[in-house]
């Protein structure tokens, strides 16, 4: 098979996994949050920050050196592979002992057991390190999804069983788990590489010092994403973190789904075009058309419609959490185009003007949060701030490929806009819609109903004043 069908074929077998995976996670999440309560995925939201940040460590980046090393062999595995178990022993410990302390930081005595217990899942995913790695590296994505999802379907299976029994929290952890269980069991029975008794210093060296930058950059990159979860744990509530949490579930899913796949066409356009200045510069415009034009109307829907959304999806019991969505919603558009961004300057830019870039994001990112904390601020107003930090960052990589690109600065501004502006005014017509021509007793078909009005205003509005991103958008689902 050609490099290029391998390629077409993981990509399909990959968004496969990605794509079945979510859709599996987010029915699970549904039937478990309306049989659980806010403060159960308080606590998993608070639990899983430490298993993120430990995971890192533990695979420190080596994962990634094995993929780029051309003359991988038998020692090279081996070797990784004894390192990350003993990495994940030692971590593991290090969490142990500190269970008790951050239960007493977060003033919560459950928080030592299930940490210590959660935790196991750090020693679990390090024994398949180095298979995932290998799959990975001879584009064998098909075997990957074939393991992910039985895996994460049988786990669910048990956490939504426990849920029923009333076992709360602990039907979250087990479920999580079984799942980890469920993927080192697969890779062990399906993956046609074993370990030898063998660790050769020199070459755990090599892929360490490759590694352990990446790890400093993801461990930086894990606390910044998960830093609203550790303020609202220790300054709010868990229940708060629950809201986020579940909030952010659902804002993510048209986001991984639609950008999560037009990011994989990135690469290969851009680094196509890159030498030819005017084209780069077209294209750029279509391909950030093309993207606002479907996810900024989903994202508006979802805002305007949160309250709506949560109650249909999660029961009366999680109605406060509509604030949380409509916030994340409306700053999930701001991040979706600096993601795009970031990721077009990573391809035809330098790597120092991505660093200047990703730290601009983190240092204004905290100081929002400080301010938040100094004022002693409402979570109304620290939700609002979130949105302010998306804008900020949306501002300063607009400003810079601006620049780049040498583009006139409030032209892209503009650009992002009208897009806005479309998708907002087709939302309120929806809105309208639904609060005054209740024609069906059912919510949800009104919901339905009301989404297919605005989406009517919104693509005459699209065709009346940029038919060009409709015909872009539909040669481009073509090819």
């Amino acid at each position: 098979m050609s490099l290029k069908k391998q390629a077409l074929h993981g990509f399909i077998w990959t968004y496969a996994e990605q794509s079945g995976g979510q859709i599996i996670n987010f029915f699970v999440n549904i039937i478990l949050a309306r049989t659980l309560f806010p403060d159960d995925f308080g606590v998993l939201g608070i639990l899983y920050v430490f298993i993120t940040i430990a995971n890192v460590l533990v695979e420190g980046g080596m994962k990634t050196s094995i993929i780029r090393k051309k003359n991988t062999d038998e020692n090279d595995y081996s070797s990784v592979f004894f390192a990350n178990i003993l990495i994940s022993i030692s971590v593991y410990i290090i969490i142990f002992l500190a269970a008790p302390f951050i239960s007493d930081f977060y003033r919560k005595p459950e928080f030592t057991l299930l940490l210590r217990f959660f935790s196991l899942t750090i020693i679990i995913q390090a024994f398949v390190f180095v298979q995932s790695a290998i799959l990975t590296k001879n584009l064998d994505f098909r075997k990957q999804t074939l393991m992910k999802i039985p895996s994460i379907f049988l786990s669910s299976i048990l956490g939504i069983v426990l849920a029923f029994m009333n076992y709360g929290i602990w039907s979250l952890v087990w479920m999580y788990l079984t799942q980890a269980f469920f993927w080192a069991l697969f890779h062990w029975l399906f993956s046609d590489w074993k370990p030898k008794w063998v660790f050769d210093k020199a070459l755990f060296k090599f892929h360490f010092d490759f590694g352990y930058k990446l790890t400093i950059v993801e461990i930086l990159n894990s606390i910044t994403a998960n830093i609203y979860q550790i303020i609202m744990g220790q300054y709010y509530t868990l229940r708060d973190v629950g809201y986020y949490t579940q909030s952010l579930t659902v804002r993510q899913l048209p986001i991984s789904n639609i950008y999560g796949a037009a990011s994989k066409l990135l690469l290969p356009i851009f680094s196509k075009v890159q030498d030819d200045e005017a084209r780069l510069v077209n294209t750029y415009q279509k391909m950030l058309s093309i993207l606002m034009v479907v996810i900024a109307p989903i994202l508006m829907f979802i805002a305007f419609f949160s309250e709506q959304i949560i109650v249909f999806l999660y029961s009366e019991k999680w109605k406060l959490a509509a604030p949380f969505l409509f916030y994340l919603a409306i700053a999930g558009i701001f991040n979706v185009v600096y993601s795009f961004n970031t990721s077009v300057l990573s391809i035809i830019g330098d790597s120092k003007l991505i660093l200047r870039i990703e730290i601009l994001n983190k240092v204004q990112r905290f100081i929002f949060i400080i301010v938040a904390l100094i004022l002693m601020l409402s979570i109304d107003y620290f939700l609002f701030s979130i949105l302010l930090a998306s804008i900020v960052n949306y501002l300063i990589v607009d400003f810079y490929i601006s620049k780049y690109l040498k583009i006139k600065k409030f032209l892209l501004i503009f650009l992002f806009l009208r897009f806005l502006i479309f998708s907002g005014f087709s939302v309120l017509c929806s809105y309208v819609f639904f609060n005054n021509f209740k024609f069906i007793l059912i919510p949800v078909l009104n919901l339905a109903l009301s989404f297919f009005v605005g989406a009517l205003f919104y693509v005459a509005l699209v065709y009346f004043f940029n038919k060009k991103t409709i015909s872009d958008l539909i040669e481009l689902v073509k090819k």
